[in-house]
């Protein structure tokens, strides 16, 4: 291995202010303490730097102590055995991790010939002149290379689930794979299985997240990892495309992801040259802008672990052109939780595939049938509405009818409207009965009935045929007559 001496790269380290805040505080311990990992990469890049990995001889949990409590933030242990601490600090509306890890060998050089690839082989003494880099692999010459290189022949043997994370950073910096590397990458992909499910999950959340995720996708699919991780979907590629412009059912799903993605990124504030250039998305975003910060507020929900719900929107959308709603809905909740998500993802991810295909045929002009759509699909007909309108866009590709497609974004944006202005009127209206008033009414004991009864009230409240406790204490007396339950 290269001697790594510090020396000033080709342009400057750009530091936030919490490296400063760092440097003070390390200055106190009696060991070296250096930046590392990914955090150099983005510095060096130019790039915004927001978690912070720190590697020492010893002592890695107590340093993370050291720093959570000076900074006042909070301390969870990661790795006991590996010695491995994270401090988590709010700053205005962020979190900043930094996590301290003992080094992954005797000294500063084995740690960095351990990690994956060149790029994150990098590293900076903290406590020192944080313009210098140490960098025994040329990991800069592959940043400006814009090249993906492993750091030994073994790098990725070692962990299999490295292979993901090329895919990953591939997509995420534009930057071509080193053919060692790609050849190292294949025959690893069976061996994915064997890395936990919580890993898997959260390599893959991290590529779904990416705002070029089909990207991403794409070449998993290309190498074969995608059928590791999701077997389900090779089906696609021997089943035709519903359109001409597709040879299979796997590239109709690619152009629907991209379509999303265009919407999405519209949403977001990712939104890339010519995402919105076409004419599908662009009408789109057009008629929807008026909802855009409620949107954009729906899209950057996060869900356990900080888990962004964009990437489970991606997940939907991989999932979108099986067949039937309630095959597609079945299949993507089975892999949602090999993959460990929350019941709460696992949730919103069937109903959002379930009633996606409700969206482009419902009656919008019935306050009704949008009563009935929002109450059954709650927050996930937000979703379900995206996707929709990126797999209209994706199947008919460039056979986009436009005064077609011009209704069908009216549709959608009427469903949305009944959302986003008419949550009180016309979807929860102000109840003119609740359970316990209608139970001592009509002398009806607890159970199912009771719900069905109030459910009939409240259709009756949106068609405009019940408008007063009384009437629907009558139209109650009447369903019980006709013994609807």
């Amino acid at each position: 291995m290269p001697e790594a001496i510090a020396r000033r790269p080709h342009r400057p380290l750009f530091w936030p202010e919490t490296v400063s805040q760092l440097q003070a505080i390390v200055a106190e311990f009696d060991q070296p303490v250096f930046l590392v990992g990914g955090a150099v990469r983005d510095a060096l890049a130019g790039r915004p730097v927001h978690d912070i990995d720190l590697a020492l001889a010893d002592g890695g949990v107590r340093a993370s102590r050291r720093i959570a409590n000076a900074l006042g933030g909070h301390c969870y242990v990661l790795d006991r055995k590996r010695d491995v601490g994270r401090a988590l600090l709010d700053v205005g509306q962020a979190q900043i991790r930094i996590d301290v890890a003992r080094f992954r060998g005797p000294d500063l050089h084995a740690d960095l010939l351990d990690r994956d690839f060149t790029i994150n082989a990098m590293a900076v003494e903290l406590a020192g002149n944080c313009d210098l880099l140490i960098d025994p692999l040329d990991g800069e010459v592959d940043l400006k290379a814009r090249r993906l290189r492993q750091c030994h022949g073994d790098s990725l043997a070692n962990d299999p689930l490295r292979a993901m994370r090329a895919l990953r950073l591939a997509a995420q910096f534009g930057f071509q794979i080193e053919r060692n590397t790609l050849n190292s990458m294949r025959p690893l992909r069976e061996r994915l299985v064997t890395c936990s499910a919580e890993r898997i999950r959260d390599e893959f959340w991290r590529l779904l997240e990416l705002p070029q995720a089909s990207a991403a996708i794409r070449a998993a699919a290309a190498t074969g990892v995608l059928d590791v991780l999701m077997p389900e979907l090779a089906g696609l590629r021997h089943r035709p495309a519903s359109g001409e412009d597709y040879g299979d059912g796997w590239q109709e799903c690619l152009a629907i992801l991209e379509r999303l993605q265009h919407v999405v990124s519209a949403f977001t504030g990712r939104l890339g040259d010519g995402h919105g250039a076409s004419f599908g998305a662009g009408m789109l975003v057009m008629q929807l802008n008026r909802w855009r910060a409620a949107l954009q507020q729906h899209l950057q929900t996060t869900w356990p672990d900080q888990r962004a719900h964009r990437a489970l929107l991606v997940l939907g959308g991989l999932y979108s052109v099986q067949g039937r709603a309630d095959v597609n809905a079945a299949q993507a909740v089975v892999r949602a939780k090999a993959f460990c998500l929350s019941n709460a993802e696992c949730d919103r991810l069937e109903r959002m595939l379930r009633w996606q295909d409700e969206v482009l045929s419902l009656d919008a002009g019935s306050d009704l049938s949008l009563h009935r759509f929002w109450r059954g699909a709650g927050d996930a007909g937000v979703d379900a509405c995206l996707l929709a309108a990126a797999g209209y866009l994706g199947r008919t590709g460039s056979r986009l009818d436009h005064e077609e497609w011009l209704n069908r974004v009216g549709r959608i944006a009427h469903i949305l409207q009944a959302r986003f202005e008419q949550m009180d009127s016309l979807i929860n209206p102000p109840p003119l009965l609740d359970g316990h008033g209608l139970m001592r009414e009509l002398s009806l004991s607890p159970g199912p009935l009771v719900g069905d009864v109030l459910d009939h009230i409240r259709e009756a409240q949106v068609s405009g045929t019940v408008g007063t406790k009384e009437e629907a204490l009558a139209l109650a007396r009447n369903l019980l007559a006709a013994d609807i339950g």
